[in-house]
């Protein structure tokens, strides 16, 4: 009778480890379909990411490229007002010194006259480079306009990529139920033995 409740009881523990094993197995699989899946979004997330860099970058390039081209086009404009100011001036100059041939010669009227002639000349002269001055301040807002822009489009380039992916935590991993025999199914099974061992001598 003790050899029976032995058996019995190492059977029936036997069973439970076999349930155990099971349950263990299902586990493991549900774990691992998390971890799968985790992966997944990640690399979705990781793609994602990449794109919106790769898009930043070609716009930081666009954005680079546009505002020297308008830096260009600027400096390019204030130059040809800075030669045309200067070729205006050389003809000026030019036609006072042709009409200036009797400066040499006295006489309050011609003295009078090349006075007047200079006057105009100095006039135009300074009324040029009144107006190139303002070109200049035209030229410097103009350029630091295209620098705003340039930055507001930048910032909002940045704006879609400053935030870096982050993986989340991996799932934790399973604890599992014994799957083997152990010392303390045995010595349940001994005690059940001699228990049922004492009950049929009594």
């Amino acid at each position: 009778m003790g050899g029976l409740s032995i058996a019995s009881s190492l059977f029936g523990a036997k069973g439970k480890r076999q349930k155990a094993a099971a349950r263990n197995r299902a586990k493991k699989q549900n774990w691992l379909h998390r971890i799968a899946v985790r992966n997944t979004k990640w690399y979705q997330a990781l793609s994602v990411y990449g794109a919106k860099i790769n898009q930043f970058y070609k716009g930081v390039d666009d954005t680079t490229l546009t505002a020297n081209r308008g830096y260009s086009s600027a400096q390019v404009s204030l130059n040809r007002k800075f030669n045309k100011v200067s070729r205006e001036n050389l003809v000026g100059l030019t036609k006072f010194l042709r009409g200036s041939r009797n400066f040499e010669k006295t006489g309050q009227s011609i003295a009078r006259t090349n006075a007047l002639d200079y006057g105009n000349m100095m006039k135009e002269t300074n009324d040029r480079y009144l107006q190139l001055t303002l070109d200049k301040e035209d030229y410097k807002k103009h350029v630091k306009n295209i620098h705003r822009k340039a930055g507001a489009h930048q910032d909002r380039l940045y704006s879609d990529v400053w935030a870096q992916p982050i993986a989340s935590l991996a799932p934790p991993g399973p604890e599992f139920e014994p799957e083997t025999l152990g010392a303390m199914d045995y010595f349940r099974a001994g005690v059940s033995g001699f228990e049922s061992w004492l009950g049929a001598r009594a």
